[in-house]
Protein backbone atom coordinates (compact mmCIF):
# COMPACT_ATOMS: atom_id res chain seq x y z
CA UNK A 1 0.00 0.00 0.00
CA UNK A 2 1.84 3.27 -1.06
CA UNK A 3 -0.32 5.40 1.44
CA UNK A 4 1.05 3.95 4.32
CA UNK A 5 4.25 4.84 6.26
CA UNK A 6 4.65 0.84 7.22
CA UNK A 7 4.18 -2.25 5.73
CA UNK A 8 0.65 -4.22 6.83
CA UNK A 9 0.72 -7.27 8.83
CA UNK A 10 -1.18 -9.41 8.03
CA UNK A 11 -3.35 -9.57 11.11
CA UNK A 12 -4.23 -5.80 9.86
CA UNK A 13 -5.51 -6.41 6.54
CA UNK A 14 -7.62 -9.48 7.95
CA UNK A 15 -8.55 -7.52 10.57
CA UNK A 16 -9.87 -4.35 8.16
CA UNK A 17 -10.72 -6.96 5.96
CA UNK A 18 -13.56 -8.36 8.54
CA UNK A 19 -14.16 -4.80 9.84
CA UNK A 20 -15.31 -4.19 6.46
CA UNK A 21 -17.52 -7.21 5.95
CA UNK A 22 -19.66 -5.67 9.45
CA UNK A 23 -17.61 -7.78 11.33
CA UNK A 24 -17.06 -6.82 15.41
CA UNK A 25 -13.00 -7.15 15.98
CA UNK A 26 -11.42 -7.38 19.17
CA UNK A 27 -7.50 -7.19 18.63
CA UNK A 28 -5.15 -8.16 21.02
CA UNK A 29 -1.41 -7.51 20.38
CA UNK A 30 1.66 -6.35 22.02
CA UNK A 31 2.27 -2.67 22.79
CA UNK A 32 4.22 -0.97 19.54
CA UNK A 33 3.05 -4.08 16.92
CA UNK A 34 0.68 -1.78 15.24
CA UNK A 35 -2.87 -1.54 16.62
CA UNK A 36 -2.58 2.11 15.11
CA UNK A 37 -2.78 0.49 12.07
CA UNK A 38 -6.77 -1.25 12.31
CA UNK A 39 -7.54 2.83 12.54
CA UNK A 40 -5.69 4.08 10.20
CA UNK A 41 -6.33 1.82 7.62
CA UNK A 42 -9.92 1.79 8.17
CA UNK A 43 -10.72 4.84 7.24
CA UNK A 44 -8.09 5.20 4.35
CA UNK A 45 -9.98 2.00 2.61
CA UNK A 46 -13.41 3.55 3.27
CA UNK A 47 -11.95 7.23 1.94
CA UNK A 48 -11.20 5.32 -0.83
CA UNK A 49 -13.93 3.46 -1.90
CA UNK A 50 -15.22 7.18 -1.28
CA UNK A 51 -13.26 8.48 -4.11
CA UNK A 52 -13.70 5.27 -6.95
CA UNK A 53 -17.16 3.61 -6.04
CA UNK A 54 -15.89 0.98 -8.49
CA UNK A 55 -13.21 -0.45 -6.29
CA UNK A 56 -16.24 -1.94 -4.11
CA UNK A 57 -19.54 -1.24 -5.55
CA UNK A 58 -21.51 -3.26 -3.01
CA UNK A 59 -20.08 -0.65 -0.06
CA UNK A 60 -21.77 2.11 0.88
CA UNK A 61 -20.28 4.24 3.33
CA UNK A 62 -20.94 7.98 4.61
CA UNK A 63 -19.92 10.52 2.63
CA UNK A 64 -17.92 12.32 5.01
CA UNK A 65 -17.20 9.32 7.51
CA UNK A 66 -15.51 9.76 10.78
CA UNK A 67 -13.51 7.37 13.12
CA UNK A 68 -14.02 7.88 16.95
CA UNK A 69 -11.10 6.48 18.91
CA UNK A 70 -11.07 6.49 22.52
CA UNK A 71 -7.44 5.61 23.66
CA UNK A 72 -6.04 4.99 27.14
CA UNK A 73 -4.09 8.35 27.93
CA UNK A 74 -3.55 11.90 26.77
CA UNK A 75 -0.27 10.96 24.68
CA UNK A 76 -1.50 8.09 22.89
CA UNK A 77 -4.69 10.17 21.50
CA UNK A 78 -2.14 13.64 20.79
CA UNK A 79 0.24 11.15 18.52
CA UNK A 80 -2.71 9.39 16.66
CA UNK A 81 -4.19 13.09 16.23
CA UNK A 82 -0.65 14.26 15.27
CA UNK A 83 0.44 11.70 13.29
CA UNK A 84 -2.96 11.16 11.34
CA UNK A 85 -2.55 14.14 8.70
CA UNK A 86 0.48 13.06 7.25
CA UNK A 87 -1.64 10.31 6.07
CA UNK A 88 -4.30 13.16 5.12
CA UNK A 89 -6.81 11.95 7.66
CA UNK A 90 -8.04 15.41 9.63
CA UNK A 91 -7.88 13.97 13.39
CA UNK A 92 -8.58 16.32 16.58
CA UNK A 93 -7.65 15.07 20.04
CA UNK A 94 -10.23 16.05 22.60
CA UNK A 95 -9.25 15.41 26.13
CA UNK A 96 -9.46 17.51 29.76
CA UNK A 97 -6.11 19.30 28.36
CA UNK A 98 -7.25 19.97 24.88
CA UNK A 99 -10.51 21.29 25.57
CA UNK A 100 -9.18 23.38 28.72
CA UNK A 101 -6.77 24.92 26.25
CA UNK A 102 -9.16 25.74 23.70
CA UNK A 103 -11.55 27.43 26.23
CA UNK A 104 -8.99 29.83 27.42
CA UNK A 105 -7.77 30.65 23.44
CA UNK A 106 -11.74 31.61 23.03
CA UNK A 107 -11.87 27.96 21.04
CA UNK A 108 -14.56 25.02 21.33
CA UNK A 109 -13.06 21.53 20.32
CA UNK A 110 -16.63 20.61 19.59
CA UNK A 111 -17.91 22.80 17.20
CA UNK A 112 -14.12 22.50 15.27
CA UNK A 113 -14.93 18.62 15.35
CA UNK A 114 -18.38 18.93 13.52
CA UNK A 115 -17.77 21.65 11.31
CA UNK A 116 -13.37 20.80 10.36
CA UNK A 117 -12.76 17.53 10.62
Amino acid sequence: MGCLPFEPHNYLLEGIGKSLDGVDLAAVTPTGSGKTGFFYMFILVIMAINSNPSLCPSAKFPEDPVLIVICPTNYVENQMAKNMPNLSISALAINALTVASARIEGGNLWEEAKSKI
